[in-house]
């Protein structure tokens, strides 16, 4: 799997999903949720990962809602 494309298909999804937010507050909330996505694929872009070590990370994670980590 392409985790650089797949972070990207995902923050695109968001933006779609933000134009039918029902209050500017979800709007907002959706938007940062694909700046997130967005922010990831560049991380990794920039730490110069291959598909096969993106692959060998482990399943893709999706970000905190809160913007906290959840730690276990």
């Amino acid at each position: 799997m392409d985790v650089l494309a797949e972070y990207r298909r995902r923050a695109v999804e968001c933006e779609r999903l933000a134009g039918d937010a029902i209050t500017e507050e979800h709007r907002q909330t959706i938007l940062k949720i694909a700046q997130s996505w967005r922010a990831m694929a560049d991380q990794r872009e920039r730490m110069g990962l291959t598909q096969d070590q993106a692959n060998a990370s482990g399943p893709l994670r999706e970000p905190p809602a809160s913007g906290r980590r959840n730690l276990k």
